[in-house]
């Protein structure tokens, strides 16, 4: 998929590294507790309704594009 989106940033995150005792850590603040979680985000901003967990490509498929169409129009 980032193959061909290669206008699109995919970040991959350890959350076996990440503090979940401090409030202030990734997964405290983006609400991540499942893996795979997939999050959206443009010019820094969360676009939460995109957000999705587990490992459905389809679901990634149809959010990425969702996502690139809504963002296009800002």
């Amino acid at each position: 998929l980032a193959k061909l989106n290669t206008n699109i940033k995919f970040v991959k995150y350890d959350i076996m590294q990440d503090n979940f005792k401090n409030p202030e850590s990734v997964c405290n603040i983006y609400g991540v507790y499942s893996i795979p979680t997939f999050d959206f985000f443009y010019l820094g901003k969360e676009y939460p309704k995109y957000k999705f967990v587990g490992a459905n490509v389809k679901t990634l498929v149809d959010n990425v594009a969702l996502f690139l169409k809504e963002v296009k129009k800002q």
